[in-house]
């Protein structure tokens, strides 16, 4: 799903037929009030804002929700062209940026390009939950769940080492260095992902250790 700003209707009405027509699910709004409803109570897969809207801009509505830990791939379109709101942009927490007027099929493969990059950092486990691998923090329906910084560690660590055993010996390492570890600890960090995740996702075979699958 897409989250379209634009407050110009004619233009908006002809991306989202065109995106429509990609495969795409689209949902438009036309102020930032009401985007910044939509993206803190939704999860999409992309964000497509304008910058010069109603009820704020761009560059402002993408900083609250970057503060928010949202992290949502975002295109900017916009008819501003100095290098200052280029840099305004990028700093406010977008991924590209598209100057009016532009071509609908160049949209179309930036959005290819972004989407296929954001995919290979982001693994859903269903119900909304799905994990970042590049901040290392589980989320459901955008909201940062009550894990620990060693529980994040583990799960990133297993999804790294997709379909091979772990030993504790491995796992140990990995938290705790060469600190003592806490193999009573281990089992609830497991188990409490498990709760989240789903309880075949984390396979435990004796001997050889845990195997996320």
């Amino acid at each position: 799903m897409i989250l379209l700003l634009e407050d110009d209707v004619f233009l908006m009405e002809i991306m989202e037929e065109f995106l429509v027509s990609r495969g795409f699910e689209v949902e438009c709004v036309n102020d930032a009030d009401e985007a910044l409803e939509k993206a803190l109570n939704q999860q999409y897969e992309l964000f497509i804002f304008d910058v010069k809207v109603p009820l704020g801009d761009g560059f402002s509505l993408l900083r609250h929700l970057r503060e928010h830990k949202i992290q949502t791939p975002t295109i900017f379109t916009t008819s501003l062209n100095a290098i200052g709101d280029l840099q305004e942009g990028y700093e406010s927490g977008c991924d590209d940026y598209l100057k009016k007027p532009f071509e609908l099929e160049e949209l179309f493969l930036r959005i290819q390009k972004l989407l296929k990059k954001e995919n290979s950092y982001w693994i859903e486990f269903g119900g909304g939950v799905y994990f970042d691998c590049v901040q290392k923090l589980l989320y459901r329906d955008q909201e940062l769940l009550p894990l620990t910084n060693k529980e994040n560690e583990l799960l990133a660590y297993l999804i790294e080492n997709r379909g091979k055993y772990l030993t504790l010996e491995d796992i140990s390492y990995r938290l705790w260095g060469y600190e003592e570890p806490s193999f009573l600890s281990l089992r609830v960090y497991i188990k409490n992902l498990r709760i989240y995740i789903g309880k075949d996702r984390i396979k435990t075979k004796r001997g050889y250790g845990y195997c996320y699958e």
